[in-house]
């Protein structure tokens, strides 16, 4: 009965984390919103002779581990991620193919409750010419 309880709580408390993952590739660029609450990066990974680089932006609680992919494109040009607002993210590219997008991310206090709604938006203008 005890281990199975512990089984059933440890589960929960990675389903109540989401989904967290560490920095995949060479960090480019890091931003904290204002209020210092999380910090943004930037990386880049796989660049090869037939090989274009792969861009991810993640977010992550300044205090807290792991980190959330909110962005995943390749053949990017001048991909940046700004703040325009204390609660919105606004991720910026000359053009590019974008794979996985989000355009939210809630940050949660320890007990579980909301503490911030981060807003991201996406300007892309579109496919690059080969």
């Amino acid at each position: 009965m005890g281990r199975t309880w512990l089984t059933y709580v440890s589960v929960f408390a990675l389903l109540a984390c989401g989904e967290q993952a560490l920095l995949e590739g060479e960090v480019v660029s890091t931003v904290s919103d204002p209020e210092n609450v999380v910090t943004v990066s930037v990386t880049r990974e796989g660049h090869g002779a037939t090989v274009p680089w792969v861009y991810r932006v993640y977010v992550q609680p300044t205090t807290g581990d792991g980190a959330h992919e909110l962005l995943r494109a390749d053949k990017a040009q001048d991909l940046t991620a700004a703040w325009l607002k204390p609660d919105t993210l606004r991720i910026s590219m000359k053009c590019g193919r974008i794979f996985m997008f989000q355009n939210f991310f809630d940050v949660m206090t320890v007990d579980g409750a909301l503490k911030k709604r981060i807003t991201v938006q996406l300007d892309n203008g579109g496919l690059c010419a080969a």
